[in-house]
């Protein structure tokens, strides 16, 4: 029985530019922003080898617990306030707030990556060990992407929000995976810049991706698919990959 979780680290959106002095009318025209994002956007899936008709027993989690040796190596990876362990707050993971959803099951731990290489490197250990990952951005999502299957970790992008490269004259932004798109806006704001779709509050730039979000402007600027140019990713064994690129159109491969 093996686990797996796809991440994705970088994407491009759709953006309008504006006159700094000029207020947002709510049906402006609408050009193409760029976004290189460092995060984990799609949610963790449990593959299961077995060809057996019986259903799937997932472990309660009061009943398993980490192998020694990995809650030692991740402690070697990461720092101590990278890594949550209490109770409580990882059973808060169970039930985000804005899901309809239930789960009697939540992680063991919670992890806080920093960088698209402490991702790499906490998917690599949970692969050693066969446990679950659970992506978690903003936790605003309605779909339940968010809730543990088994136990596991949940791996938590809010300690990466970094802008890492705007391109106002080319209308392109690299940000990582935890950044907020009102945050984003903020930031964009003064440019003469801005990202137009709106989720809904709290709603992260990865898990955005991940669940290709809409929101009450998509009638008019498209949804993340029309507004992602590219995306990084961390397979399920940590590798790194990366697809497309900041060029809007190219003769080679897929758009």
């Amino acid at each position: 029985r093996r686990y797996g979780a796809a991440k994705s680290i970088s994407s491009t959106f759709k953006v309008r530019s504006y006159g700094t002095n000029e207020r947002i009318p709510p049906a402006a025209g609408m050009l193409s922003l760029s976004f290189a994002v460092g995060l984990v956007v799609s949610a963790g899936f449990l593959l299961d080898n077995t060809t057996s008709a019986e259903p799937l027993q997932l472990r309660k989690p009061g009943l398993s617990t980490f192998p020694d040796e990995f809650l030692v190596d991740l402690s070697a990876l990461l720092t101590d306030h990278q890594i949550e362990l209490d109770v409580d707050e990882c059973a808060t993971r169970g039930k985000p707030h804005n899901s309809y959803h239930h789960s009697e099951y939540y992680p063991k731990a919670i992890v806080f990556p920093e960088s698209t290489e402490q991702v790499s490197q906490v998917v690599k250990l949970c692969n050693k060990y066969n446990v679950p990952i659970i992506p978690f951005g903003g936790g605003t999502s309605l779909e339940g992407q968010t809730l543990s299957t088994s136990t596991g970790i949940s791996l938590d992008f809010k300690h990466m929000k970094r802008i890492l490269e705007l391109n106002a004259s080319d209308l392109d932004v690299r940000v990582e995976a935890g950044l907020g798109y009102i945050e984003l806006n903020e930031l964009l704001h003064n440019r003469g810049l801005w990202f137009p779709l709106d989720p809904g509050p709290g709603a992260s730039v990865g898990g955005m991706c991940a669940c290709r979000c809409s929101g009450s402007t998509a009638v008019r600027y498209g949804s993340m698919r029309e507004n992602v140019l590219s995306l990084t990713a961390v397979l399920a064994d940590g590798s790194i990959v990366q697809t497309g690129s900041r060029a809007r159109k190219s003769s080679a491969g897929y758009d």
